[in-house]
């Protein structure tokens, strides 16, 4: 899949189309709560290469941007407490965002 409009996020949901066919998969995020790594479970092969994710706190301000290296998102050291994890398609408006846990 080369258009990563297919993102459902559990706990938030992210459908798009991609030419006329709609394309909508399940992507796990764990554990939640996280301590250092946040881990992609099932994503198709491919799906997550190229994928831009941020991190920000509940002030709204971001304290982390990155890609995953394989399935795994690796977080800096951050302080305990509430997060969310989003991605904005570029070019099409569309944002998704998941709610995680520092442990």
């Amino acid at each position: 899949l080369s258009d990563p409009a297919w993102l459902h996020i559990r706990g938030a949901v992210e459908s798009g189309t991609v030419g006329t066919q709609e394309v909508t998969e399940v992507l796990e995020v764990y554990p939640n709560p996280f301590v250092e790594e946040l881990f992609f479970g099932n994503p198709p092969a491919g799906a997550l290469a190229g994928l831009h994710f941020s991190l920000y706190n509940t002030q709204g301000h971001s304290v982390f941007q990155g890609k995953p290296a394989g399935n795994c998102l690796r977080l800096p050291v951050l302080p305990v407490g509430i997060y969310f994890l989003s991605r904005q398609e570029a070019g099409q408006g569309k944002v998704w965002c998941k709610r995680v846990v520092k442990h």
